[in-house]
């Protein structure tokens, strides 16, 4: 599946919240690389990974980023060791 992308070097960003329980994707979007951080006040940790993303995903503590080299934000999933946990991203198209 090919998707289109918007002029290059164009940003998109978000919140969301994250939860224990099952992953949750990012929203759908074209990209070359997207940067996923922890928000500074959680309390908790925030796993990053794909679909099946677990308690052992890539771990982000208050304040720690990721950036992954993705063709689709929505490849990249998250969830959390406690509910509530807050997860900013910035992604590149």
């Amino acid at each position: 599946v090919l998707m289109a992308l918007g002029r290059p070097g164009q940003l998109f960003a978000g919140t969301m919240t994250s939860n224990t329980g099952a992953g949750v994707p990012l929203p759908i979007q074209g990209c070359h690389s997207i940067t996923v951080k922890a928000d500074i006040d959680n309390t908790g940790l925030v796993y990053i990974g794909d679909v099946a993303v677990t308690a052992t995903g890539f771990d982000l503590t208050a304040g720690e980023s990721v950036t992954l080299p993705v063709c689709d934000a929505s490849t990249v999933y998250h969830m959390a060791s406690l509910d509530g946990q807050t997860v900013h991203y910035i992604g590149v198209t």
